[in-house]
């Protein structure tokens, strides 16, 4: 459990998920990827979106 306080009393919180292995450096990359595909597939879908609504195709 996460030691945490607050306003000066230590409250216990449990973690989020199940450490099914250990953290590597190699999470950086493959999160900093991660974040570059859905970056760019959120901005197809707006870029859609809008020529779609405005007609333009």
């Amino acid at each position: 459990m996460a030691q945490i306080n607050y306003f000066g009393e230590r409250v216990d919180k449990p973690w989020i998920g199940d450490a099914q292995r250990d953290i590597s450096v190699d999470d950086i990359s493959r999160t900093i990827r991660l974040m570059w595909v859905a970056s760019t597939l959120a901005l197809a879908l707006f870029i859609a979106a809008r020529c779609g609504l405005s007609g333009v195709a």
